[in-house]
């Protein structure tokens, strides 16, 4: 009786796992792409199969289009591919490996572009089974322009500051920040790079009253302008500080960020080449600024 229990035993854990089928062991795909840099870029669905697995079909998917942009059938050694953004970038002799099951699992992609930014899947069926996977790949770009600056129109009592950042894809996160430099100790101070005789005010000037932000796509990328405007008399009353401005531009899913510097001098008004680098750390200052402003967002 023992005996007869086991081989049911056996035979029901057989045919589970024989039931499970195909399965995806990991899915490979470039978590970011700089456009224009790249020949090509692999996307690889790992897979493991057995014997009992007939009928075997890999497909890539695009987004949340329920067209495959490729389909592959081993034991037919047929492939296709889909008439959309990827015509002309698949490479249609790539070969993953040399297994007869497995050699055409992978996409390659030729010179990927911003528009091939997306999630992608990778869906693997067979009589016992199907599995899929998906993974985001972004192709970005960065800006052409990238520019901080200021202007003081004619009779007016306000300073315009201007952060704009064109031609970027995808749309980026832009920040701009008012450093003042002072003598007096506060909750709002902090020290930079262990320059304890000097404390900075730091002041994240997100979107809202005071400052506008517009932003807009085109075929080319985004066009992010951020703008702020102080009034003169509050310069006149902070004569003694030193007036520090940042603008920040990350752009999302990569560890792209650049910054532009501003010292402004609000007795002098210069308008051209102000973008003078302080003497401060500007690395240290940067990891402050984000800290200040990521603890204020929780606040």
């Amino acid at each position: 009786m023992a005996e007869f229990a086991v081989s049911v035993l056996l035979v029901i854990s057989s045919t589970f796992l024989t039931a499970d089928g195909v399965r995806i062991s990991s899915l490979s795909v470039p978590g970011s792409v700089e456009n224009g840099t790249s020949d090509s870029v692999v996307l690889d669905c790992i897979y493991e199969y057995s014997d009992e697995d007939q009928q075997l079909v890999v497909k890539w998917f695009f987004n949340q289009d329920t067209k495959p942009i490729y389909q592959w059938i081993p034991d037919l050694n047929k492939r296709s591919y889909s008439k959309s953004r990827f015509e002309g970038h698949i490479n249609r002799h790539f070969e993953m490996t040399k297994d007869a099951y497995t050699k055409y699992r992978a996409l390659n992609i030729l010179r990927p572009t911003t528009e091939m930014t997306g999630t992608y899947s990778c869906s693997v069926t067979s009589l016992q089974g199907q599995d899929s996977r998906s993974a985001d790949m972004v192709v970005y770009a960065k800006p052409r322009k990238f520019d901080l600056s200021f202007r003081r129109p004619v009779d007016s009592e306000e300073t315009q500051f201007k952060c704009q950042v064109e031609g970027i894809f995808p749309e980026p996160q832009v920040l701009m920040y008012r450093v003042e430099q002072t003598q007096i100790a506060g909750n709002d101070y902090l020290n930079v790079d262990n320059m304890t005789q000097l404390n900075y005010s730091v002041q994240p000037n997100p979107a809202g009253p005071g400052q506008a932000q517009q932003r807009r796509a085109t075929k080319d990328g985004y066009t992010t302008v951020l703008t702020t405007s102080l009034s003169n008399q509050h310069f006149k009353s902070h004569a003694s500080a030193r007036h520090l401005f940042f603008c920040v531009y990350t752009i999302p899913s990569t560890d792209i960020k650049q910054t532009r510097v501003l010292e402004f001098y609000p007795e002098r008004y210069i308008s051209n080449h102000a973008a003078t680098e302080p003497t401060i750390s500007i690395s240290l200052l940067l990891m402050s600024l984000t800290s200040v402003y990521y603890h204020r967002s929780r606040a």
